[in-house]
C-alpha cells in the first residue's frame, strides 16, 4: 500500500501480533498483549514522515512498546500501527 504515508514525525509500521502469541501448559493459546501494554514488538517500517530526525526507511525493522502507538488500523487484512519516531527503542537496517 503505497499510498498511505505516515505525516510529522511518525513512523508507519505494520505489525503482526501472530508472532507474540504464547500458549499455556493447558493448550489456551493468548497474546502477550493481552497481558502486558508495555509488551516490546517488532515491526516493519512502512512510511517515514518527513520530519522524522534518524535514519530509518521503508523496509527496516524497528521495535516499539505496544502502547506507545498513536493510532491503529487495517487496510486489506494489514494491521498498521501509526508511533512517534522518539518512542522507537531499536531500528535494525533492512539491508
Amino acid at each position: 500500500m503505497k499510498d498511505i504515508k505516515a505525516l510529522g514525525e511518525n513512523v508507519i509500521v505494520r505489525t503482526d501480533l501472530k508472532t507474540h502469541e504464547r500458549e499455556t501448559e493447558y493448550g489456551i493459546i493468548y497474546k502477550e498483549s493481552q497481558l502486558n501494554e508495555t509488551l516490546v514488538v517488532w515491526s516493519q517500517v512502512h512510511s517515514v514522515g518527513p520530519d522524522v530526525k534518524v535514519d530509518i526507511k521503508e523496509g527496516d525493522w524497528v521495535s516499539w512498546k505496544l502502547n506507545t502507538a498513536v493510532g491503529h488500523f487495517k487496510l486489506e487484512d494489514t494491521p498498521y500501527d501509526i508511533i512517534p519516531f522518539h518512542e522507537l527503542l531499536v531500528i535494525r537496517d533492512a539491508t
